[in-house]
C-alpha cells in the first residue's frame, strides 16, 4: 500500500467534490447547510421507510454508487428512491444532488441499520470498485487516467474514493463509525484521530480533493458497503 504525506490529507482544496459548490468553505459537510440538513433529512427518511431498497441500491453499482455520467443508471437508480412522503417532507430535488445523495444514504444506513457491535471487516471479501488506472509520469510521479475510454474526471474521483472509503473504514472501524456517528463539532477531532488511516488509504502522488465532506461520505459509503457484505450468508460473525 503507497504512502502520501499529512499534507496531502488536510489540504481541503477549491475543486468541485463530486457537484458540490464550486467555491465550497473548508467546512462544506453534510451538516452544515441548510440545503444539506433537507438532503440528511431525506436520506433518513428514505432509510427509515425503504432500508431494503437502499441495501440493494448501495450494493448493486461497483463503488457503492452510479457512474456521475451515466444518465441512465442515474435515473434507475433514483427511481428506486421516489418516495412521496419523503419528498414531500424535504422538498428535496434528486437531480441536483449526485454523489452527494449516496453519501447521505451510506450514513443514514450505518446510523439505522447497522449495530455498533460491528467492529472489525477483516473477514469481508475485497469490495467491487470501478477501474482505475495509475500511470508512472514523465518524472517518476503517478498519475490517473480513467479506467476506461471515456470517462470523465468525476467517474476518476469516483473510483479512487471508492477505495479509499473501503481502506480507511477496514484500517480503522471504530473511528471511521465515529465520524459517520459525529456532529458537526465532533467532526474535525475525529478526522484528526483517522490521520494514519488517512494517510495509508492514499496512493502516493495522486491528486485527490479531499474536504471533510469526501473524507466522510467515501468512508460512510465503504463502510456501508462492507457492512452489507458482512451480514451476507457465509461470512463469519464479529
Amino acid at each position: 500500500m503507497m504512502f502520501a504525506t499529512v499534507a496531502s490529507v488536510v489540504m481541503f482544496v477549491a475543486a468541485p467534490v463530486f457537484g458540490a459548490p464550486a467555491q465550497q468553505p473548508a467546512d462544506v459537510t453534510l451538516q452544515s447547510t441548510p440545503s444539506a440538513t433537507v438532503l440528511r433529512n431525506f436520506a433518513t427518511c428514505v432509510v427509515e421507510r425503504r432500508p431494503e431498497r437502499v441495501r440493494a441500491l448501495l450494493s448493486g453499482f461497483p463503488g457503492g454508487l452510479p457512474s456521475p455520467n451515466d444518465r441512465g443508471q442515474l435515473d434507475d437508480a433514483h427511481r428506486g428512491l421516489v418516495d412521496s412522503y419523503c419528498l414531500q417532507r424535504g422538498q428535496v430535488s434528486l437531480r441536483m444532488r449526485g454523489h452527494l445523495l449516496w453519501y447521505a444514504l451510506a450514513e443514514a444506513y450505518v446510523r439505522q441499520q447497522v449495530p455498533a457491535t460491528v467492529t472489525d471487516f477483516a473477514g469481508v471479501a475485497l469490495l467491487e470498485h470501478p477501474a482505475v488506472a495509475l500511470q508512472q509520469g514523465a518524472e517518476g510521479a503517478s498519475s490517473v487516467s480513467p479506467g476506461v475510454n471515456g470517462d470523465s474526471a468525476a467517474d476518476r474521483d469516483s473510483a479512487l474514493l471508492s477505495r479509499f472509503g473501503e481502506c480507511v473504514a477496514r484500517f480503522d472501524t471504530p473511528n471511521s463509525r465515529r465520524l459517520i456517528m459525529a456532529e458537526l463539532a465532533e467532526e474535525r477531532a475525529v478526522i484528526g484521530e483517522m490521520m494514519p488511516a488517512l494517510e495509508a488509504c492514499l496512493p502516493d502522488g495522486v491528486s485527490l480533493g479531499l474536504t471533510p465532506l469526501a473524507i466522510r461520505g467515501s468512508v460512510a459509503l465503504g463502510y456501508a458497503r462492507l457492512a452489507i457484505a458482512a451480514s451476507e450468508p457465509g461470512q463469519p460473525e464479529n
